[in-house]
């Protein structure tokens, strides 16, 4: 499922650069660094006039440790190394196995706070405004993400059954699935690292300040000796607080003439 994951998104970004292959759309910038020697940059993060309306679509691939994928797009605001930016995920975790292999916890990542799940499912958005003080694509961005996760948990419950018209129940293995929706603030550093005219490569991290919601009492807890609320880690479902927050990206450059 990764596999398939990572593969598609490599395939909508090679399309992105094909889809903008004119090549009188945009000469190589450059700037003097003294007056005797001109240094070519591959992409110049900050021109001193705003020529080309750019784009930015980025793929995220430490999002698939998380049985995740993002996709960002950021546009060029008329002010040259201002960009705002949105940005798509999903996340899907299905049982292992299979649905009828039995209700085992035996899925974990970051994103449970390495909490043991049965299966999960989500999606998420973000707003983001992003400074480019240098030409080399130094930068730092803040804004908000907002997730949503819907996690099962298998759990040991008095499971109901009917018999000759009869409710009645048994100590048994049942699935819990709740709810949780998490936004976040980010503040982080970064630096573009241009592979080619087109492409490039994004390093960044910082801080984060989450607050989960959910209803209350809907929450996961452990079961026998670990009955502890879960996913409320670092990270987790239903983290609340500092995070911190890094990653890299690696993503194509668009763009159109203005004139």
């Amino acid at each position: 499922m990764r596999r398939t994951l990572l593969s598609s998104a490599l395939i909508a970004i090679a399309l992105a650069a094909g889809s903008t292959a004119e090549t009188s759309a945009q000469e190589s910038y450059s700037y003097t660094v003294t007056r005797t020697q001109t240094r070519t940059l591959r992409i110049d993060w900050r021109p001193e006039q705003k020529t080309h309306q750019r784009y930015t679509v980025a793929v995220n691939p430490p999002r698939l440790l998380s049985s995740g994928l993002r996709f960002d797009f950021e546009r060029e605001m008329p002010r040259p190394g201002h960009w705002i930016g949105t940005s798509l995920s999903v996340y899907f975790a299905p049982a292992l196995g299979g649905s009828n292999s039995g209700l085992y916890n035996d899925r974990w990542s970051l994103l449970s706070s390495f909490d043991s799940y049965h299966r999960m499912w989500g999606v998420g958005t973000s707003a983001t405004y992003k400074y480019i003080f240098s030409r080399r694509g130094w930068y730092f961005a803040t804004g908000l993400m907002f997730d949503f996760f819907r996690v099962g948990v298998a759990t040991d419950a008095f499971v109901p059954y009917r018999e000759d018209g009869m409710t009645y129940y048994e100590y048994g293995r049942a699935l819990e699935t709740e709810s949780y929706f998490k936004p976040t603030a980010r503040f982080v550093m970064g630096k573009h690292m241009a592979v080619s005219r087109r492409c490039f490569f994004d390093l960044y991290g910082g801080m984060g300040l989450s607050y989960s919601i959910y209803r209350d009492g809907d929450r996961h807890y452990g079961y026998g000796y670990d009955y502890d609320p879960h996913f409320d880690d670092m990270g987790g479902f239903a983290y609340r607080g500092l995070t911190l927050v890094g990653g890299f990206r690696f993503g194509v450059l668009l763009w159109k003439d203005l004139q």
